[in-house]
């Protein structure tokens, strides 16, 4: 539903998942306790961005791209668009993260702010779920680094599990200007193909789909290149522009209308 103004945060974290005081209280109170020996940081992020209304639809839309993050100098963050957590890069350059964060899932209609479209009526919707998002990478030449995402749904778990092989290849790093190309393989559990891929005998019947079973495995393919410009300490852009392909059982769904889409966004950063 399209909010008139900005939630406040306290008042909007329960309607999005009633848990999330429990399952972020580890995260809150280790951050308050660290944070008075760190300098803290805060980001402001506004911008646009254009992607499919969800995977496989022939119908884009263009949406705000709002975000706010504090990072606490020694690892915590806090990111309205990306969730809470921990990264830390190790002496062999190796780097991780663990966020917790939350996935609107799908709906069954067109949405503003979560994936969906009227092509899906009948489907039903696919639970939003607080996830665990745990990252692990290494460089493999030079800045060129690859890394393995896992999202673990801590909610709804019944959407399954689903993850992502990411290759960041650095084309230019000049001054204030880098470029940065990304290869990425995204896979999931057989929950997960099934859930935003799959056709139950009882979908079929509210809807004009035919029943459709799914796998575990690789689902889609992407590749997008990243310009970020650093206009001055404070102020600086990220723009993004990329690619995406279904494959496998994903892409012979007959949810899906378009095997391959591509998306985009631009966002302006005050940072102080």
């Amino acid at each position: 539903m399209r909010q008139s103004r900005p939630a406040r945060l306290p008042a909007l974290l329960p309607a999005l998942f009633p848990n999330a005081y429990l399952l972020a209280l580890p995260i809150i109170m280790l951050t308050a306790s660290f944070s008075a020996k760190a300098e803290i940081t805060y980001t402001a992020s506004l911008g646009v961005g254009v992607s499919q209304e969800y995977q496989g639809s022939r119908v884009y839309h263009a949406a705000p791209e709002i975000a706010l993050r504090a990072d606490f100098g020694n690892g915590w963050f806090v990111d309205t668009a990306q969730g809470a957590g921990y990264a830390t890069t190790f002496s062999n350059s190796m780097f991780a993260s663990a966020v917790l964060a939350y996935d609107g899932g799908r709906k069954e209609k067109q949405s503003y702010n979560t994936p969906g479209n009227d092509y899906l009526k009948g489907m039903g919707d696919i639970s939003g779920s607080v996830l665990g998002v745990i990252t692990v990478g290494m460089p493999i030449y030079g800045k060129t680094t690859t890394s393995l995402t896992l999202e673990l749904p801590l909610t709804h778990s019944e959407r399954g599990v689903a993850g992502h092989v990411d290759l960041t290849v650095p084309v230019f790093d000049q001054g204030a200007h880098k470029i940065t190309i990304t290869p990425s393989v995204h896979f999931g559990s057989s929950k997960y193909t099934q859930s935003f891929f799959g056709v139950t005998a009882q979908q079929a019947a509210n809807t004009t789909f035919n029943a459709y079973s799914t796998h575990a495995g690789v689902d889609s393919t992407s590749v997008s290149a990243a310009w970020s410009y650093t206009i001055t300490p404070n102020w600086s852009t990220h723009t993004e522009l990329g690619v995406s392909r279904l494959l496998g059982d994903a892409a012979g769904s007959p949810i899906v209308q378009k095997k391959q889409g591509f998306f985009a966004m631009s966002v302006v950063s005050y940072t102080f």
